[in-house]
């Protein structure tokens, strides 16, 4: 896409040069957390940036979402460069100047820092359109947190399209590398992300009488210890899988034997016919163990985010670009992970 008018070095020096600008977006987007599909101030702080900088800006993609283009001097391809905006339910503990305004919530995943970012690559990029043959569009996420998240809605709405998108680049905040680090993977990188739901129904009764009960909270006990024989007994041990258990609720007074208990989790995997089978592997050892303890279940499982899979052109194009600016020392294979 380049004409041949930029260097790196000249990219280097404009953007050190609003890096100040840049942090101070970062800062108030951190204290003015926002969570899935709820982005209005976040979205309002981007469309208003974007406009100003004479893109072409859609705004209310994927109801919080904004889309903001960048054509050119002349046509070509298009390249997608896409940040997430939303934040997490969690209470910030941090002592900074900045922190969260909003009790119980908090951007403790980076996305203020991917905000940021791309918006200083928009305003380095909009100075030197005559430059550039082509477009970039960008692309402001919501609800990267919460499935199905709004990716998929955005897909639908028509991002790829208009123009037609020929390759997408994202980037994440990593506090497991050190500063200056730059992490790349050609192919599989994350695994996939899903969400299970369980309800054990038995029977009340009072404590001192077990024998007039189905006790559920025994029978969840079971649940979720059984529920670790798949990865330990049914699953290749080259092959990489996580069940982890993440809410469970039951029971109302300290000697009242509880007649419900609801579990929820998540499933990690990097492999996608293992994937494919975990619903059926989970719930046919929910049922057995229910069916024994003479309780009842309910089972619920989404599948909401599949792995991220690099393609290998387009990775090795974007190590390339690093190597020019860290280094080749500082450019690292990144680590598949599970999260």
């Amino acid at each position: 896409m380049n004409k041949g008018g930029l260097t790196i070095n000249n990219i280097l020096q404009e953007i050190k040069q609003i890096e100040k600008e840049l942090v101070e977006i970062r800062r108030d987007i951190h204290r003015h957390p926002e969570l899935a599909f709820a982005e209005t101030r976040t979205a309002g702080l981007v469309a208003r940036r974007m406009t100003e900088l004479g893109l072409e800006v859609r705004t209310g993609v994927a109801r919080t979402g904004v889309v903001a283009v960048l054509n050119g001097a002349e046509p070509g391809k298009t390249v997608l460069l896409r940040a997430d905006m939303d934040a997490l339910p969690i209470t910030e503990q941090n002592d900074i100047e900045y922190a969260s305004c909003l009790p119980g919530v908090m951007h403790a995943c980076g996305h203020d820092g991917h905000t940021a970012i791309m918006l200083g690559v928009a305003k380095v990029l909009s100075r030197h359109r005559e430059d550039w043959r082509g477009s970039v569009k960008f692309i402001f996420q919501p609800s990267e947190e919460v499935p199905p998240g709004g990716a998929v809605k955005m897909v639908e709405e028509g991002v790829l399209d208009n123009p037609k998108v020929d390759a997408a680049i994202a980037l994440h905040l990593w506090n497991d590398l050190p500063l200056g680090k730059v992490g790349v993977r050609p192919g599989l990188l994350t695994a996939s992300a899903d969400r299970f739901e369980i309800t054990v129904q038995g029977t009340s009764a009072h404590g001192a009488m077990p024998q007039k009960a189905v006790d559920s909270i025994v029978v969840a006990a079971q649940v979720i210890s059984s529920l670790q024989t798949i990865l330990s007994r049914e699953v290749a041990p080259l092959k990489v899988a996580v069940v982890s258990l993440g809410t469970i609720t039951g029971g109302t007074a300290f000697n009242v034997i509880a007649d419900t208990v609801r579990m929820s989790g998540t499933v990690r995997t990097l492999d996608p016919e293992l994937r494919q089978s975990m619903p059926e592997r989970m719930e046919r050892i929910v049922r057995g163990v229910t069916a024994a303890m003479r309780a009842e279940y309910e089972f619920n499982y989404e599948l909401c985010f599949p792995s991220i899979v690099n393609d290998e052109a387009l990775t090795q194009l974007v190590q390339e670009a690093a190597c020019s600016v860290v280094g080749t020392e500082n450019v690292l294979l990144a680590e598949q992970t599970m999260l």
